[in-house]
């Protein structure tokens, strides 16, 4: 990555320590995965449900990655948000003795 912004990090983390925290490293592929649940999942489905009329007459007005992210969900299907409710249960369950422990 980005060398600046790890010197940053690891001087954010000394200052912390210093301070008298206490740092608890976590794994954070999870946290992201949920995350990215509301880039790629049924999520999306509902932002476009929202405005889908707007961006069906206006869509060239729109920027770019947004209508990317947005026009997505024109190739979901309901059984594609039952998986995404079904994976974010998934994703609580697992991460809820992560959020705990900090």
């Amino acid at each position: 990555g980005d060398a600046a912004m790890q010197a940053g990090f690891e001087a954010s983390l000394a200052m912390l320590s210093r301070l008298g925290c206490r740092l608890v490293e976590i794994p954070f592929g999870d946290f992201y995965a949920t995350a990215n649940l509301l880039y790629e999942g049924a999520w999306v489905a509902e932002r476009y449900a929202a405005i889908r009329d707007f961006m069906e007459a206006n869509e060239t007005a729109m920027h770019s990655v947004t209508r990317t992210i947005i026009g997505g969900a024109r190739s979901l299907s309901a059984a594609d948000a039952f998986r995404g409710l079904y994976a974010l249960q998934a994703y609580k369950a697992k991460l809820a003795p992560v959020v705990a422990s900090v």
